[in-house]
């Protein structure tokens, strides 16, 4: 049980730290899917390029890769 729980420890912060994030606060999966704009580090949420919140891109997102760090 303990080798199990050491290896998804290890598992999870080899996948946090993977994750390339530009300036704009995007990571690979949302550049793969073509999110133009910019993403909140702190929230989440999506900009559009003028600064304007993007309902749809919010509501629709399904990156399983953004998390709060």
């Amino acid at each position: 049980m303990t080798d199990l729980l050491y290896f998804l420890i290890v598992f999870i912060v080899f996948v946090i730290h993977e994750k390339e994030v530009d300036d704009n606060g995007l990571d690979n999966y949302d550049r793969r899917n073509n999110l133009i704009g910019s993403r909140s580090r702190l929230t989440g949420i999506i900009y559009k390029t003028d600064g304007s919140i993007d309902i749809w891109k919010n509501l629709l997102d399904t990156n399983p890769w953004w998390c709060d760090y």
